[in-house]
């Protein structure tokens, strides 16, 4: 999922950002992202499950979610003229990545600040229903 999230935000034009193939922190768990700014880095994905349905017969139907965060630094006090389009094209790529079997595709938006840098995680959410 990750990887077909990576291809499918290089198709995008983000105008001076970049999006990177590499993981989001170093080898020691520093975050890479803070340290390169104007790149889109994406973590790997996180899998949870929770049961949806109980049947009588013993069954159950369970709701997989997979979650994927990524994230873009910048320099707070000189944002990129774009930025608004950035995060739309951003939210819209929950629909981009082709898998029907998903039944709930979100995309959340936080900023924060670290120091001087302006921190904007995209949190994907990707949920299947699962027999």
């Amino acid at each position: 999922m990750r990887d077909e999230l990576i291809t499918y935000l290089k198709t995008l034009d983000f105008g001076t950002i970049s999006v990177s193939d590499e993981l989001p922190y170093t080898k020691d768990a520093a975050p890479l992202y803070l340290s390169n700014y104007k790149k889109i880095y994406v973590d790997r994905p996180l899998l949870s499950q929770e049961a949806a349905i109980n049947t009588f017969d013993g069954g159950s139907l369970v709701n997989q979610t997979t979650t994927i965060t990524a994230y873009l630094v910048l320099d707070a006090k000189t944002t990129v003229s774009n930025y608004d389009s950035i995060i739309s094209q951003m939210q819209a790529a929950r629909s981009g990545i082709s898998d029907d079997r998903r039944v709930s595709r979100t995309c959340t938006v936080s900023q924060s600040y670290e120091v001087d840098a302006l921190v904007t995680e995209f949190t994907f959410s990707f949920i299947e229903l699962l027999t």
